[in-house]
Formats: C-alpha cells, sequence, structure tokens
C-alpha cells in the first residue's frame, strides 16, 4: 500500500501535504456527487436489469388468496364429513421473485488524459523535488497509488455507513436517506380469515447526505499561475471514473442478497409463508353444513443485503 499525500495551498507555508482528516473533503465531494446521479456503477435495482447489471442474489414471496377454505358439504350437523369435501389448501398459490442488481457498467473507466494531468499533485520521492499529479510514477501512470490514497479511503466511508450506502427496510432508515423507487413485498395470509393477505414492503433507500467536513481542498499545476487549488468539478472529474473503475473490478463495493448474514448490515427482507393446512372435521364446522380449513404450518425466511467489508 502506498499512500502519497496530495498537497494543500497553505496560508503560512505554501504548499503542505494534506492529513487524512484534510482528505474527507474529497471522499465526501464524491461520494455525495456519486450517489446523486442516477443509474451510476454500483447502485442497485430491484426487479430491473439494464445491460450491465449482474443479479446479486434473488427471494421468492409465496402467499395464498386466503388464510381458509370454506365449504358445504350437505350432511347434517354433527355427520361425519368427508374430509375430501372441504378444500384442501385454502386460497389460491402465487409467487412472485424479486431480485436485486448492481450496475457493473463502466468497467474501463479511467480519467481522460487531461483530467489525470489536472489531478492532484503529490511528491513523487521522498525529497520533495519533484512532483507529479497523483498516479504517475516516473512519468507512467498506475491506478494503484489513487485507489490507496483517495479511492479504497472513500469506499471504506461508504462501508460504514456513510453517503453512498445502500439499505432495504420497511422505512427510512433515517432523514439522510432517499427512496430509490424499488421495493418488494412480503404478503402474508391470517390463519381463520377469509380476507386476503396483508403486505408489509421493504424499500430500497440509498444514503444520500451526511455532515460535510471541512472544505480542503488538493491543489494541481496551472500553467498561468504555478500552483492551483482544484475546482470541485475538477476534483470529480479526476475521482468518479476511478471509483467506478475499482467497482467493477469486482472485490470493493460489492453487495450480496440472500440467506449469508455475514458482511456490512445493508438491511433484510422476511417472507413468511403457510405451507401446509389442518384436516376438516367434525369439530370444524361454522354454522349449518359449512365447514373450514385453515392455514398451518407458518415458516419465515429472512433474506440479508450486505456490504462486503474491505
Amino acid at each position: 500500500m502506498t499512500v502519497r499525500r496530495p498537497f494543500k495551498i497553505d496560508g503560512t507555508s505554501g504548499l503542505k501535504e494534506m492529513s487524512d482528516g484534510e482528505l474527507d473533503y474529497v471522499s465526501y465531494l464524491t461520494r455525495t456527487t456519486w450517489a446523486a446521479i442516477s443509474n451510476a456503477p454500483g447502485h442497485l435495482k430491484i426487479n430491473s436489469a439494464p445491460s450491465g447489471y449482474s443479479s446479486i442474489g434473488a427471494a421468492i414471496d409465496e402467499a395464498r388468496a386466503t388464510g381458509r377454505a370454506t365449504t358445504d358439504v350437505g350432511v347434517a350437523d354433527g355427520t361425519i364429513i368427508n374430509n375430501t369435501s372441504v378444500p384442501n389448501i385454502p386460497g389460491t398459490l402465487s409467487n412472485t421473485t424479486y431480485t436485486i442488481y448492481q450496475n457493473y457498467n463502466n468497467s474501463n473507466d479511467t480519467p481522460s488524459v487531461v483530467n489525470w494531468n489536472l489531478g492532484p499533485l503529490v511528491a513523487a520521492d521522498s525529497t520533495y523535488n519533484n512532483m507529479q499529479p497523483l498516479g504517475y510514477i516516473n512519468g507512467v501512470q498506475t491506478l494503484q497509488d489513487i485507489y490507496d490514497t483517495l479511492i479504497d479511503p472513500l469506499i471504506q466511508d461508504v462501508e460504514g455507513g456513510g453517503v453512498g450506502i445502500f439499505r432495504l427496510s420497511t422505512s427510512s432508515p433515517g432523514s439522510d436517506f432517499t427512496s430509490t423507487g424499488f421495493s418488494m413485498a412480503n404478503r402474508a395470509v391470517t390463519p381463520g380469515s377469509s380476507s386476503g393477505p396483508s403486505t408489509t414492503t421493504y424499500t430500497l433507500y440509498k444514503r444520500t447526505n451526511e455532515t460535510a467536513p471541512s472544505t480542503v481542498r488538493p491543489v494541481r499545476r496551472d500553467p498561468n499561475v504555478g500552483f492551483k487549488e482544484m475546482s470541485d468539478t475538477e476534483i470529480t472529474n479526476y475521482t468518479l471514473p476511478l471509483l467506478y473503475n475499482r467497482i467493477n473490478e469486482v472485490n470493493r463495493l460489492v453487495y450480496t442478497f440472500g440467506l449469508d448474514s455475514s458482511g456490512i448490515d445493508a438491511g433484510s427482507f422476511t417472507e413468511t409463508h403457510f405451507n401446509s393446512t389442518q384436516n376438516a372435521s367434525i369439530s370444524q364446522y361454522i354454522s349449518g353444513h359449512t365447514y373450514y380449513r385453515d392455514v398451518t404450518g407458518g415458516s419465515s425466511t429472512v433474506y440479508y443485503l450486505r456490504l462486503k467489508n474491505t
């Protein structure tokens, strides 16, 4: 790991290497810009798979139309009924599959040559006599130093719950989160009820806001003035393509959805259903000749949305 600290403009000494805390602004700016982009690489969708998206897992919601089946068997009360006369499974069964997809487009993104050359200046060696844009070693472009210095730390800020993380929940995780408009539903009938299933909706949220750190920007070369503080646009023109490239290497910002609960908690989906019924009998009549069966065998399966901890 090689961290090459960008320089900032210091009011008393001219140029000074940025501290970890001062690099927080680059992370914050990049993540808030990335989170605000619709369908950006790394983002998630439910049951929508445009080109370049990959499935990270699926859940099946199973539900019946009712929790009770009834029939008039046409015999007097107290008579042993023919058990097969009462419908065996209450309500028609229907299944809905929900698949979560992650965007892996822009897999070979790097900054343009112009934007790379406008990148933050770092010391090219220990003597500080030579400064180059971050990502150059002796004039040769390399991604690893940029990853180590800027991209991997900002990904860890996402993993820590910051702007850019997704969460699957029945309600908003907080005021800093925005609904993606994608959701899934668990439908569950009530034993003994002839009404339809109740529905619990799980919505996919994305964190889009957090408290901003102090604004400290790196410097770049300028042919007219020598050194110049980078603008916000210049910073994101440099960092976003590199973030996309890192995501598409498929070992950072990797989400999974399934039965495995390991990793960083990004929410869950609980599916509840009934897979059997009790037998109809003499004691199970409502009035006259009407007998019933109720669903039984309730079970729940939890599907976990998780983010790989890197």
